[in-house]
C-alpha cells in the first residue's frame, strides 16, 4: 500500500474524530486541519454543512458569512449560534448568558445609533415569554401582539420593531481565537470588524426558526471507507503483480 494512503487515512480519521466533536455542538467552533492555527467561522467552510428547524420564534442561522455579536464580561465575543431567548432582565441573551448586541430600529425595522445590547423594556416583555417576540431574516426584533381590525371586526396580528441584530465581518475570520465552544474572540491578526445590521448592504440575511450544526459526519465516513477501499485494491493489485513477476522469473529459469 502506498504510504500516501495511509498520510491520507490518518488526516481523514482526525478530520472525522474533529467533525465529530464539533457536530455535537450546534454552532460550534471547530480547527481547520489545512491550515494550521485557523478556525471554521461559517457553515461553507465545511464539507456539508446543514441547519435545523427551531421552534423558537427567537432562533435565527446566518444565511452565510458573518458572526453574531455578543458581550459577555465587558468583552466583545463573536459567534454562530442564534439560539437566543429574553432573560428575566428583559435582556436578549444567548444560551451562555452573553448579551446580543445590536441596533435601535425605527418603525420600518431600519437601525440607527450606536451598537448597543439589545433589551426590552418592561412594558413590552408583558409576560416576558419569548413567544411574545421574534426575529425575521433582516435580524429585526420584534414585540409581537393582537389587535381588532376596527373594518374587519377580526383580530390581526401586529409587529413592533424594538431592535436589530448586528453581525460582524472579519478581513480574516478564520484568524480569530476560540473564546469557548461556540464563540471566538478578535485578535489582531483577523483584522478590525465591520459591525453593521443584519441584512443591511453587503451583510448576510439571518434565516429565521432554525440553528446552525456542524457538517454531517456521514459524508466523512463515506470518504473514510471509499479511501480504506482504494488502499485494499491497491495492496490486492500489488501483491498479485507481484506474484505474476514472481511466476515469470520461474519460468525464465
Amino acid at each position: 500500500m502506498d504510504a500516501d494512503y495511509g498520510a491520507q487515512t490518518l488526516e481523514l480519521i482526525q478530520s472525522v474524530v474533529a467533525d465529530a466533536q464539533r457536530a455535537a455542538i450546534p454552532g460550534s467552533v471547530g480547527r481547520d486541519l489545512n491550515r494550521p492555527n485557523a478556525v471554521l467561522t461559517w457553515a461553507s467552510e465545511l464539507p456539508v454543512a446543514r441547519t435545523s428547524y427551531a421552534s423558537s420564534p427567537l432562533a435565527v442561522a446566518i444565511d452565510g458569512p458573518g458572526l453574531f455579536v455578543l458581550r459577555a464580561a465587558g468583552e466583545l465575543n463573536y459567534g454562530r449560534l442564534g439560539d437566543f431567548h429574553i432573560d428575566e432582565g428583559g435582556a436578549l441573551v444567548d444560551a451562555g448568558g452573553r448579551t446580543v448586541m445590536g441596533y435601535r430600529a425605527d418603525a420600518s425595522g431600519m437601525p440607527s445609533g450606536d451598537l448597543t445590547a439589545l433589551k426590552i423594556g418592561a412594558a413590552d416583555r408583558g409576560a416576558g415569554r419569548s413567544e411574545n417576540f421574534s426575529i425575521d431574516e433582516r435580524g429585526v426584533l420584534a414585540a409581537k401582539s393582537r389587535m381588532l381590525d376596527a373594518r374587519t371586526q377580526r383580530a390581526v396580528q401586529t409587529s413592533r420593531p424594538l431592535g436589530r441584530l448586528a453581525l460582524a465581518a472579519f478581513p480574516a475570520p478564520e484568524r480569530l481565537s476560540a473564546a469557548g465552544d461556540t464563540t471566538l474572540r478578535a485578535t489582531a491578526a483577523a483584522g478590525s470588524p465591520l459591525i453593521v445590521a443584519a441584512g443591511h448592504k453587503q451583510m448576510s440575511l439571518l434565516r429565521p426558526h432554525a440553528l446552525e450544526h456542524g457538517i454531517d459526519l456521514q459524508s466523512g465516513l463515506a470518504r473514510l471507507w471509499a479511501l480504506r477501499r482504494r488502499a485494499e485494491c491497491e495492496a490486492a493489485v500489488a501483491g498479485a503483480q507481484d506474484r505474476c513477476a514472481r511466476s515469470a522469473l520461474a519460468l525464465v529459469k
